[in-house]
């Protein structure tokens, strides 16, 4: 283990520059693996246990009755949360059960399995549509032009937003996720990128009370006119739940569809594959979500005295469930860091596990299937430009480019 690598293990921050600098992750988790599967680190918030093995990961994510949801998910959390806030402030996912059944279920059937295979040819055209607005100059800069507008527009579709306006509700939470805890969720309710996504979730907050007189099939309709405890919701609760459905619908799918396409350009053998045999597309993209999960991990905080993995832990204690280190266990998966397009049975924990695992799932599977259909039969010989790629200057929480940089052969717009 280089020098660099057994720092970031031994003091271990996941924000660390040097995380996206030296594009480390994977090394310091399979690090942390080796040598200290149940670590403790002094870093943030009076410091938290990191959880990097596969069974320890499972066992926490599953237990919300020992390890709880209601302060925040990430570390660090927002300034001033020693106690949860009385109302979430992300909801369903700042909840424990019971609490967290009756919003979970009521939210469920707008990102059911049906519903997200009923948007497949709406996601379709929305892809054919941005590569068309590049096709033919023979280049592009990806995430600005499909990695960026496609979730998001299909996001905006979804909640019934305007479709036309998707910069104004993605580009907030781009900016707060790849900034760091300086410049986004830890850095309090006044910096700018924080001040521009509570802006956009008061927009949505207020559409969906005027939805209430003309409601539509979308999920601002629906929050403007559901109840709860036989009540009507109120701001708070739907800024709640906007905060989380915003957050996750048009960062984390950018950064996946990004990484893959990436890691297929450096493969070009898995990439014919899977440009000969399109079947195959969707056992690829559980395994691109296996190996480079867009979501790192996420916090818990311990409400009783526990043991885990044979280490004690303590009512108060933080612990960090690192997914993407999880998901190259050994002891879980056979090859773990080896891309095996076709592997299966493949039960990464990308999207989380227990009852808290994202309600997202099957609208991002279906988005990434149809992204990567559509650019290897629009652009099958792209290149990647590997000096342009940039990672932000944080990937603690969420891995993925914020430059990707192609070439391929030019080609006509479809009629």
């Amino acid at each position: 283990m280089d020098q660099d690598v057994d720092r970031l293990v031994t003091r271990f921050d996941h924000h660390d520059p040097a995380f996206a600098r030296d594009n480390r992750p994977w090394d310091v988790y399979a690090g942390l693996r080796e040598r200290c599967p149940i670590a403790y680190s002094d870093a943030w918030e009076d410091g938290f246990y990191i959880l990097s093995k596969y069974a320890d990961v499972a066992r926490v994510a599953k237990d919300p009755g020992t390890f709880s949801n209601r302060w925040s998910v990430t570390l660090p959390g927002l300034p001033g949360q020693e106690e949860p806030p009385e109302v979430s402030l992300s909801i369903p996912l700042g909840m424990d059960p019971p609490e967290f059944n009756e919003w979970r279920r009521m939210l469920n059937p707008y990102f059911s399995p049906q519903k997200a295979e009923a948007g497949i040819p709406g996601m379709r055209q929305v892809v054919n549509e941005l590569i068309d607005g590049f096709i033919d100059r023979g280049s592009a800069e990806l995430y600005d032009e499909l990695l960026a507008p496609f979730p998001a527009i299909i996001t905006c579709r979804i909640l019934g937003l305007p479709e036309n306006e998707w910069h104004d509700f993605a580009d907030p939470v781009h900016e707060a996720l790849q900034a760091g805890p300086e410049g986004s969720y830890g850095g309090g309710p006044q910096t700018p990128s924080r001040v521009s996504m509570m802006e956009a979730v008061g927009r949505m907050v207020a559409i969906a009370q005027e939805r209430r007189a003309d409601p539509r099939d979308d999920v601002l309709s629906f929050l403007g006119t559901a109840e709860v405890h036989g009540r009507p919701l109120n701001e708070i609760e739907m800024a709640g739940i906007c905060t989380v459905l915003l957050g996750g619908g048009v960062d984390t799918t950018t950064n996946a569809i990004g990484v893959t396409l990436v890691e297929l350009a450096r493969r070009p053998e898995a990439r014919q594959r899977l440009i000969d045999d399109p079947a195959l597309i969707p056992l690829a993209v559980e395994e691109f979500l296996r190996m480079w999960s867009p979501f790192q991990g996420l916090a818990r905080r311990v409400m009783t005295d526990v043991d885990v993995g044979g280490c004690p832990m303590h009512e108060g204690d933080k612990v960090l469930m690192l997914w993407a280190s999880a998901n190259r266990d050994p002891d879980e998966f056979d090859r773990p860091d080896d891309v095996v397009v076709d592997r299966s049975p493949n039960r990464h924990l990308a999207f989380g596990l227990g009852p808290h695992r994202c309600i997202g799932a099957h609208i991002a599977r279906a988005e990434m299937r149809v992204a990567l259909e559509e650019v290897l039969r629009r652009l099958p010989d792209y290149e990647v430009d590997e000096a342009g790629l940039q990672l932000p200057p944080d990937v603690g929480l969420i891995y993925g480019y914020s430059r990707v940089p192609v070439t391929f052969s030019p080609a006509g717009r479809e009629s």
